[in-house]
């Protein structure tokens, strides 16, 4: 039977990342007007506009080269493969001490014929395990999409475990994933 979590970390998780999303984007048009109040004040600073728009470009090349390269390794693996963000105490299977802050692990959420499986990110946490979770250990999976400023498609993935426990990811690219639930399952049929 389901157990609804303590408290709710993937929700502290998107508020926050919605806010250093605004943050970023009221930077960058703040840098984008002082810059271009520059430009009013002489010619000199014709190149000032330059930069806040160039780090836009690059980051939106940034964003466009790491979607291209999980749609590469979903081909290279023959199942969807999805950038995802964990919590830590999951990923490293024991709980953090208290008051200190849940922080994400990013890593890879593959979508195989028999289950689940999140592979931490070999720059960031290559310490950690693997985790797997098969179809038989999952009674229900759901996505629920987010919105936020300049980010591309994302959304919580929950697995619902037949033990009562969930486990909750924040996703990119979640249409990769669906139907999240296996067609010809017992939640489907």
């Amino acid at each position: 039977m389901y157990r609804p979590p303590a408290d709710d970390v993937l929700a502290d998780w998107i508020a926050a990342r919605e806010r250093h999303r605004r943050i970023a984007a009221d930077i960058w048009l703040s840098a984008l007007v002082v810059a271009s109040l520059l430009v009013l004040m002489g010619d000199r600073f014709l190149a000032a506009p330059v930069l806040p728009a160039a780090g836009a470009a690059g980051w939106l090349v940034w964003a466009w080269t790491g979607d291209v390269l999980y749609c590469l390794r979903s081909g290279a693996a023959s199942h969807p493969v999805v950038r995802a963000e964990i919590p830590w105490s999951v990923a490293a299977d024991h709980p953090l001490p208290v008051g200190w802050y849940e922080a994400p692990v990013r890593g890879a959420v593959h979508r195989t014929s028999l289950g689940w499986v999140w592979r931490p990110s070999p720059l960031i946490a290559a310490e950690l395990p693997v985790l797997e979770w098969s179809d038989d250990d999952v009674a229900l999976q759901t996505i629920s999409r987010m919105w936020g400023p300049l980010q591309p498609p994302t959304a919580q993935l929950r697995l619902y475990l037949r033990d009562g426990g969930t486990v909750e990811f924040v996703v990119w690219h979640p249409d990769r994933l669906l139907p999240a639930t296996p067609v010809g399952s017992t939640v489907t049929s």
